[in-house]
């Protein structure tokens, strides 16, 4: 079960890809399945755009940079980059985000 948002682009972190007042279209994913007893990941891979609500920096977008697997190979967690550095928070600062912080994979974006 997927969920669409429209969020607006705030900042230069992730310039030249998207540009501040961009809109992109995120692609959620309703992680409540494993009640259902099902197995469920949401495909993401390293060079993904994703929206996250990260405990210290709130609601940000960036790029992925590194994938944390458990024994499993489910996703246990992420590293993202800002695609302009010296505007973004850095990886180190981030530190690793839990799947469960993903609100989505950005699909599509236009920017002002």
């Amino acid at each position: 079960m997927f969920r669409l948002r429209i969020l607006k682009v705030t900042g230069n972190s992730m310039h030249p890809t998207l540009e501040s007042g961009a809109f992109v279209l995120v692609m959620g994913f309703v992680v409540n399945i494993k009640r259902l007893g099902v197995q469920w990941q949401p495909s993401l891979k390293v060079g993904d755009i994703v929206a996250v609500r990260h405990s210290q920096y709130g609601d940000i977008i960036k790029r992925i940079c590194q994938i944390e697997y458990d024994d499993k190979r489910s996703i246990t967690g992420l590293y993202l980059v800002g695609d302009n550095p010296s505007h973004s928070v850095s990886t180190e600062q981030m530190g690793l985000v839990e799947v469960e912080q993903v609100i989505g994979k950005v699909v599509w974006w236009v920017n002002g």
